[in-house]
């Protein structure tokens, strides 16, 4: 599954999840979430369901932990919290250095195999693949058409790369 798929199916999971949260109004922690994201899915503060489950920072939470989701609090208009701004030296210590940032991965070598009804069959160091027009290549380019050029088969790509089939 491709990495855009894989987002989208995820959103319109945890989408689903929201009404849960809200309505069973307890929710079991399981792997990989955090206090904001449950906080978030319920449509409350992070402080408010840490305040009702006793929680104290670092609100660290265990898997299969019952937390209970307290209702939400519309807030007036007096009670808006508002907070200092905090300086440009502060934002900059927090940001993280060059070499602590992701980079998309280099790029991974594949060889055209074999091509058949409009289809192609690749190989990288993974193993063997079979793409379409359409397809998302492993070296994150997508397969722009398969057509013959010069009495040979070739795959063309969405970066202009034409790949003739290995001999």
């Amino acid at each position: 599954m491709t990495r855009p798929c894989l987002l989208t199916c995820l959103a319109f999971a945890l989408a689903a999840a929201s009404p849960a949260l809200a309505q069973n109004r307890t929710h079991e922690v399981k792997q990989g979430e955090t206090l904001n994201g449950i906080a978030n899915r319920a449509g409350i503060s992070a402080e408010d369901l840490a305040k009702a489950n006793g929680l104290k920072a670092p609100y660290a939470l265990r898997i299969g932990q019952t937390l209970k989701i307290p209702g939400k609090t519309s807030a007036k208009k007096d009670d808006v919290k508002t907070d200092k701004a905090k300086s440009a030296t502060a934002d900059k210590a927090k940001a993280a250095s060059l070499e602590q940032q992701p980079f998309p991965a280099e790029a991974t070598e594949f060889r055209l195999i074999h091509i058949a009804n409009g289809r192609a069959m690749i190989e990288d160091d993974a193993g063997l693949w079979v793409v379409q027009q359409g397809s998302v290549l492993p070296d994150s380019s997508v397969v722009r058409s398969i057509e013959k050029r010069n009495g040979q088969w070739v795959l063309v790509t969405s970066t202009d790369r034409i790949i003739e089939v290995s001999k």
